[in-house]
């Protein structure tokens, strides 16, 4: 359980989503609607990397720490960070008659260690992780709005534990200072392992973990190598077989949708109809008739 969890900042917040409640083990998604105007919000300190990402309203905010205090503004696309292990202690007045809300990623530390280790041979309690009350990167702000939406359209925890790798290595890079990782040799091999272990288990919940295994890789130089060879994410490779099996069973047409969900990996007929749709641009229902198969 993430300490995240535990967190109630409900004096000065309302959260409006959870990606926990979705079935998100590998990170922490939350987004938060918050008082137009707080004179002192202490956050305690926990274990995760924590990345705000504004997305509505305009407000002026400081950050107050051994007695001093910093301030910044905050309007959509600012990202704020506080490091693990560090508590925050906020205030701020709202600049526009708009809610202030945010978008919130937590990043285990598990996850987080990992990849310290992997990529650079250190330890993780020697990194110094990204905190800042504010600053801007568009490409973290493109993730964390896509996150959001994948956890909204049902996307599997796959989804997000890519994602929490990549999130994890861009912020260490871009804002933590560390240097560019070893660069990863090409071995097709490798990725032919993955691929068809892929194939072979369409139907079952697959973590990254176990996919990069099946490759010999770590997380992180997989996921590198996996787009670099095939021009998909593992979790955008494994949804496009799926649906290749799900056409081939509507065309035959022995078995019901909710049967061929299941078959073909998702957790539920809704799923499996949502990721035809944006697939194939019909559901499989209007597919499985324009095969001659009238039955749903």
């Amino acid at each position: 359980m993430l300490q995240s969890l535990a967190l109630d900042l409900g004096a000065f917040a309302d959260r409006t989503f959870c990606s926990w409640e979705r079935g998100w083990r590998s990170l922490l998604l939350q987004r938060r609607t918050f008082l137009p105007e707080v004179e002192d919000a202490v956050i305690p300190a926990v274990a995760e990397h924590s990345i705000f990402l504004w997305v509505r309203g305009d407000s002026a905010v400081e950050s107050g720490a051994d007695g001093r205090w910093r301030s910044g503004r905050s309007v959509p696309g600012t990202v704020a960070m506080t490091a693990p292990g560090r508590p925050a202690r906020l205030r701020w007045r709202a600049l526009s008659a708009e809610p202030l809300e945010s978008i919130e990623l937590r990043l285990p530390a598990a996850t987080t260690a990992r990849v310290v280790e992997e990529l650079w041979d250190r330890d993780p309690a020697r990194v110094r992780f990204p905190d800042t009350l504010a600053t801007t990167d568009p490409l973290l702000r493109q993730t964390l709005v896509g996150l959001f939406e994948a956890a909204q359209a049902g996307a599997p925890d796959l989804y997000a534990e890519a994602a929490a790798e990549f999130v994890a290595v861009h912020t260490l890079l871009r804002h933590g200072g560390l240097p560019l990782p070893r660069a990863v040799r090409g071995d097709d091999e490798r990725i032919r392992r993955a691929r068809s272990f892929l194939r072979e288990n369409l139907h079952k919940t697959l973590s990254l973990a176990e996919i990069a295994a099946e490759a010999g890789l770590s997380r992180y130089h997989f996921l590198r190598l996996f787009q670099r060879q095939t021009g998909e994410t593992p979790h955008r490779y494994l949804t496009r077989l799926r649906i290749e099996q799900g056409r081939e069973e509507l065309q035959r047409g022995s078995a019901t949708v909710g049967e061929i969900a299941a078959r073909c990996g998702f957790a539920n007929p809704a799923s499996f109809s949502n990721a035809f749709r944006r697939e194939t641009g019909c559901t499989p229902s209007a597919y499985r008739r324009l095969c001659g198969h009238p039955q749903g």
